[in-house]
């Protein structure tokens, strides 16, 4: 049976979490120009997240293939 990897992408969930709050509490107190910097960080910790999302999918898709086809056999063994 083959074995699918399980891809954790709460980390970057958090990650992008805290930069928001970073950035707002930076633009609440008008300190435009560290929020422009800490943009480009943020948006790689999107993109990061973005295809943790996509691994995770796919391989839930895959889990649920190898599911189904060992349920398959099972059914056809009895």
């Amino acid at each position: 049976m083959e074995v699918v990897d399980f891809i954790d992408y709460s980390e970057n969930a958090i990650k992008v979490e805290k930069l928001l709050a970073e950035l707002k509490n930076l633009l609440l107190n008008r300190r435009f120009q560290e929020a422009v910097e800490l943009c480009p960080l943020l948006s790689t910790e999107v993109r990061l997240l973005n295809n943790s999302i996509k691994i995770a999918h796919e391989n839930n898709e895959q889990y649920q293939l190898v599911v189904q086809q060992s349920q398959n056999i099972s059914t056809v063994s009895t």
